[in-house]
């Protein structure tokens, strides 16, 4: 994340509530200065929309002035240019983030992607995760994760046409979420537990569309969060993806898969009940291979999905 030094303003709700989306007024010298960038209103709100645009802008102008003497232009918002090491690079845009894609001499490909965020102090939607019953994590990380890591606000406009909404930014609690996954040491195996079994679960990403990866990584921080330690050795990481796969099940039997951080937010809203019972019927034939011993503990599920 690449943080704006923005540090007078004040976080205001959305005409129609959207709980995972705010306004944001400035003020002072943040106000004035935005303003000259053409991204405020009349009453001071930041426009998202126009600050990831001014943003693109920037990382398209950086290129070619790096590259000048070996850059070409394609239709916009994708750019190529060919840099001093034969790299090919190319940029787009998705969602609130930048993304270089290059491309190596060797055919290596690399993405790098470039997001630009504000932070801001924990929000009122997510009160609720300070305070929740839990094992995980202990009241020490969770100070350091709510006054240290704190939320982000990104440039993601919502869905609809209404004006208003190019003012929305969304929370992003990326920071948070990459200091879940770093508790934890190398010798207890907690860590390698936890992305062990998130890996193999986005292995099924083909096969459970439309669940996404963030689905996954939402399962996961739950069921860490209520069970201890112990269980999440590298030695448990089956017994973990079973339990995973189950609660995954309820969840869509229910419709309901909350926000870990804002639990008002359910994940299944847009999932039609046709969708759900689709994907229930899925998962429990996952968890049936999951089930039935395999010689070399490889096995092919539905879909053609391999677990090891």
């Amino acid at each position: 994340m690449l943080i704006l030094p923005i540090s007078f303003f004040e976080l205001f709700p959305p005409p129609i509530p959207f709980s995972v989306f705010t306004m944001i007024k400035l003020y002072g010298p943040d106000e004035v200065w935005w303003r000259l960038k053409g991204c405020v209103n009349k009453h001071g709100f930041l426009n998202a929309t126009s600050v990831k645009m001014l943003f693109v802008r920037c990382v398209e102008t950086a290129v070619f002035e790096l590259q000048r003497q070996y850059f070409k232009t394609i239709l916009t918002p994708v750019l190529i240019f060919n840099s001093r090491h034969g790299d090919v690079v190319v940029v787009e845009v998705h969602g609130p983030a930048v993304t270089l894609k290059i491309t190596t001499p060797n055919g290596r490909h690399i993405s790098v992607d470039l997001t630009l965020a504000i932070r801001v102090p924990w929000p009122v939607v997510a009160k609720e995760w300070t305070t929740r019953p839990r094992v995980w994590p202990d009241q020490n990380h969770l100070q350091l994760i709510v006054f240290q890591d704190g939320c982000h606000l990104v440039a993601k406009r919502p869905t609809g046409p209404e004006h208003f909404k190019d003012f929305c930014w969304k929370f992003s609690f990326s920071a948070a979420e990459m200091r879940l996954f770093n508790l934890g040491g190398i010798a207890d195996g907690n860590q390698n537990c936890l992305r062990q079994v998130l890996r193999k679960l986005k292995t099924f990403g083909p096969y459970l569309k439309p669940l996404s990866s963030y689905h996954f990584k939402t399962i996961c921080f739950y069921r860490r969060e209520m069970t201890h330690f112990f269980l999440w050795r590298y030695d448990y990481c089956e017994e973990r993806l079973k339990d995973l796969l189950l609660m995954l099940e309820n969840c869509l039997t229910v419709q309901s898969c909350p926000h870990f951080f804002i639990k008002t937010l359910n994940l299944f809203e847009e999932f039609s009940p046709f969708i759900c019972c689709d994907l229930i019927n899925k998962v429990r034939a996952l968890r049936m291979y999951l089930e039935t011993p395999v010689a070399g503990n490889v096995i092919q599920a539905p879909g053609g999905v391999f677990i090891c």
